[in-house]
C-alpha cells in the first residue's frame, strides 16, 4: 500500500483534494495525483486531505503530526474497505507539504500507528526549517501568502500560540 501525502493545496475547504476526485476509471485525469498510476502496478492508494481540509475547523498547515495521523489514518481507513486486500507493507511518500507529512508519518508512526507498519518513506521536497521559511516568505511579496499559511496552520494547532499584534 502507498500512503500518499499530497502536497500544499490551499487552507479553505474547497481546496480538499477529494473535491476534485473522479472515478478511477476516467483515464482523462486521474485526480490530479503527481505520481503514476500506481494502482496500475498492484499498488492500493491510501490518501488524505489533512485535518481541516473539506471539514469544520482550520487546516493545521504543514504541523507534522497533524499530516501525519492524516496520512496513517487513510491507511487504517483504506484496509477497512470491503474487498481490499493489502498486504502489511506500507510506504509512505509524498512531495512538498507532503514530503513533509511523509516524513513525520515515518517519526510518529511506531506510537501512533504500530498497526501500520512502514517499510519506507519518499519525501520529496519536503517543507523544513520552517521558523527561517516564514521570515523569508514573509519579506517577499510574491510568497507571502505562505508565511500566512504557516503561522495560521500553527495557530490552528496550537490555540496558545496567538498571531496577534499587540
Amino acid at each position: 500500500m502507498i500512503a500518499y501525502a499530497h502536497g500544499t493545496t490551499g487552507l479553505a475547504d474547497a481546496c480538499a483534494p477529494s473535491r476534485a476526485a473522479r472515478p478511477i476509471g476516467d483515464r482523462e485525469t486521474v485526480g490530479g495525483l503527481p505520481v503514476p498510476a500506481l494502482w496500475e502496478f498492484g499498488f492500493i492508494v491510501a490518501a488524505t486531505d489533512y485535518e481541516g481540509l473539506g471539514t469544520p475547523g482550520r487546516h493545521p498547515y504543514i504541523v507534522g503530526g497533524s499530516e501525519a495521523r492524516g496520512v496513517l489514518d487513510s491507511v487504517r481507513a483504506a484496509r477497512q474497505l470491503p474487498d481490499v486486500e493489502a498486504a502489511d507493507t506500507t510506504f509512505a511518500l509524498g512531495a512538498s507539504q507532503g514530503g513533509h507529512a511523509a516524513l513525520f508519518t515515518g517519526e510518529v508512526a511506531p506510537t501512533y500507528a504500530p498497526d501500520v507498519p512502514l517499510a519506507g518513506v519518499v519525501a520529496l521536497a519536503p517543507g523544513a526549517e520552517l521558523a527561517q521559511a516564514a521570515i523569508l516568505l514573509a519579506s517577499d511579496p510574491t510568497a507571502v501568502g505562505f508565511a500566512v499559511a504557516i503561522g495560521a496552520g500553527f495557530e490552528a494547532a496550537y490555540p496558545e500560540a496567538r498571531l496577534e499584534r499587540s
